[in-house]
C-alpha cells in the first residue's frame, strides 16, 4: 500500500504543477508537463484500479474519474487552458486527495 501512496502523492504534486504553469499562463511549459502527467495519471489510475479490485473497501469511483478525464480532452481539444486547470484541480485533484485519504 506504501507504493500506492507514494505514485498517488507524485501524481498529485505533477498535477499540481501544471495546475499552477496553466494559471500563471505559462501554457507552453504546462502543456509539455502535461505530456508527463498524462502517462503518470494513467498509471496511477491503472495502480488503483488494481488495488479496487483487491480492497472492496477502497473507494474509487470509476465513473466520476472517467467524465473528469473527459472534459479534460474537451478543454484540452478546446484549448481552454483556464477550464484545464479548473478541472485538474476542482475535479482530478480532489478525487485523488479523497483516494489517498481514504488510504491512510
Amino acid at each position: 500500500m506504501q507504493n500506492i501512496k507514494e505514485k498517488l502523492k507524485n501524481t498529485l504534486t505533477e498535477v499540481e504543477e501544471v495546475v499552477e504553469l496553466f494559471y500563471q499562463q505559462k501554457n507552453k511549459e504546462a502543456y509539455l508537463k502535461m505530456n508527463d502527467v498524462i502517462s503518470s495519471l494513467v498509471d496511477t489510475i491503472n495502480t488503483l484500479y488494481i488495488y479496487k479490485t483487491e480492497d472492496d473497501t477502497f473507494e474509487f469511483n470509476e465513473n466520476m474519474l472517467k467524465n473528469a478525464l473527459t472534459e479534460t480532452l474537451s478543454a484540452l481539444e478546446a484549448g481552454d487552458t483556464i477550464l484545464l486547470a479548473d478541472i485538474l484541480r476542482y475535479e482530478i485533484i480532489e478525487q485523488f486527495e479523497k483516494m489517498l485519504s481514504s488510504l491512510n
